[in-house]
């Protein structure tokens, strides 16, 4: 518990048994639940989570063989806290910044955290290629919904659940990702804002993406959302805030 708000974290895995371990190791103390959703992994991945503390959930739907978003949206849906945080389990994300990021949006009474991860210091091969889909993303999303952000497509986000408690997404894919930032953008009573997080590439095991076909997908999504959601409020430029 942070500040009396209770906190749930959700993760959604898939084949990650080796990586969360080390995450469920080092899970701050302030953490009041940690929900791991399990998407079809054929590891021990659903096992392991259970045996250091974590609730688990079997999710099986996918979209297209991916069922990032499905997992996502039901452990936010059985989630208990106040405070819901999402991220990956294969210990890209700095776990150990939950509850300054927690602390922070409470202190600027905000709803809806995204943890942006750039700019990036790494240097790997191929990594340019994705940090140049991201800020082409960006740079469309601010063109078609009148907001500026940093990085649309981060998995480490942070919100106040009774504000999403109505909400009924639709995406069970990758796209579930920008669909809950935008949701948040469009809806005038969740207060949106970003936080510079460190983040590092996965160790252990390969992204799941197909980086172009995914990224065209986003591209696609941006443009669906933008002209078929109910609340198409454009909005005032972001606010970016770098963390300490």
């Amino acid at each position: 518990m942070i500040e009396g708000y209770s906190i749930t974290v959700v993760m959604p895995c898939r084949n990650e048994e080796r990586a969360i371990v080390d995450i469920l190791r080092t899970m701050p103390d302030v953490i009041d639940e940690v929900i791991v959703v399990d998407n079809n992994s054929t590891d021990s991945t659903a096992a392991v989570a259970a045996s250091h503390g974590a609730k688990v959930l079997n999710e099986p739907r996918t979209d297209k063989g991916i069922g990032y978003g499905y997992a996502l949206q039901s452990g936010i849906d059985a989630a208990t806290s106040d405070v819901v945080f999402t991220m990956d389990a294969d210990g890209t994300y700095p776990i150990h910044r939950i509850q300054s990021l927690i602390t922070e949006m409470l202190a600027r009474e905000k709803d809806f955290i995204s943890c942006c991860r750039l700019p990036r210091q790494e240097t790997e091969e191929k990594l340019w290629v994705r940090i140049a889909g991201v800020k082409i993303l960006n740079g469309v999303l601010s063109l078609l919904y009148n907001y500026s952000v940093q990085d649309c497509l981060s998995g480490m986000m942070i919100m106040r659940r009774d504000k999403f408690a109505h909400c009924k997404f639709e995406e069970g894919g990758w796209n579930f990702s920008l669909e809950l930032k935008l949701v948040a953008l469009v809806d005038p009573d969740i207060r949106f804002a970003e936080i510079h997080i460190p983040y590092h590439d996965r160790i252990l095991n390969q992204s799941k993406q197909q980086i172009f076909v995914t990224g065209f997908e986003h591209l696609l999504y941006l443009f669906r959302f933008r002209f078929t959601h109910p609340k198409r409020r454009l909005m005032k430029s972001a606010q970016y805030v770098e963390a300490a």
